[in-house]
């Protein structure tokens, strides 16, 4: 029998509807209708909070507004902590609440990631207990191999943006190379040091065997001198189908 999502993530994936469907003005109950084959009263009460559809009904709608919900789970999938906590399994628990984090790409692609806008068109829905907030996603691209083997190819990553000052040589981190470097976005581990009146951040990679050779940067080189703009987050938690 297959396994039924939560009605807490059924809740969290209308509202997303209801909030995509109110800013875009090119998105009408008939239209939404004639796009994918629903009809309009279902629709509409879909809207209104008087019927609630399953999420096989509601995906070609959150489709039609440009919106794709990612669940977090499955037969195989993991929930873990990284970093301090990194041997915690995290179980996901049927009843618990849901939120929805904005998804914003790939790290690892060779490419530096895109700003958070405020719509997104990807979310992932993940139990509010398990991130805060200021959380974002990331897929792991699968030419990343730098963090191996704590974090795989295809993982999913929740990135508290809040978290920018390193604390922990144990954490992992989202990082960016200064501009002058192409300014990619990049998974290290972060090591800050003062020499003087110079500040440098060390990133460094735990899978050496492959080529990742640490990197070294004066913060000079970055905007304003400023940390934040080197470290973008901590990643606190991964989702991986990995056994």
């Amino acid at each position: 029998m297959t396994k039924q999502p939560p009605k807490s993530l059924l809740k969290s994936a209308l509202d997303i509807l209801r909030e995509a469907a109110s800013g875009n003005p090119y998105a009408s109950q008939a239209q939404l209708a004639r796009a994918t084959g629903e009809s309009e009263a279902n629709i509409s009460r879909w809207l209104n909070g008087s019927a609630t559809p399953t999420l096989r009904k509601l995906e070609p709608v959150l489709t039609a507004l440009g919106v794709r919900i990612v669940l977090p789970y499955g037969a195989a999938a993991r929930t873990e902590a990284v970093g301090e906590q990194s041997n915690t399994t995290l179980p996901l628990k049927q009843r618990a609440g849901f939120m929805a984090l904005p998804m914003l790409g790939e790290v690892g692609a060779d490419k530096p990631l895109p700003a958070l806008i405020q719509k997104p068109e990807d979310w992932l829905m993940v139990q509010r207990e398990l991130a805060p907030p200021s959380a974002v996603v990331l897929k792991v691209s699968e030419h990343e191999r730098s963090m191996l083997p704590r974090i795989c190819p295809g993982d999913m990553l929740l990135v508290d943006t809040a978290k920018k000052i390193p604390i922990s040589e144990r954490d992992v981190y989202l990082v960016r190379e200064p501009k002058r470097q192409g300014g990619n976005h990049l998974l290290r581990r972060v090591v800050v040091r003062k020499n003087g009146r110079q500040t440098f951040v060390l990133f460094y990679a735990d899978n050496t065997a492959e080529g990742y050779a640490p990197l070294l940067y004066d913060l000079s080189h970055y905007e304003n001198g400023d940390i934040h703009n080197a470290v973008k987050g901590k990643v606190i938690l991964r989702l991986t189908s990995q056994v």
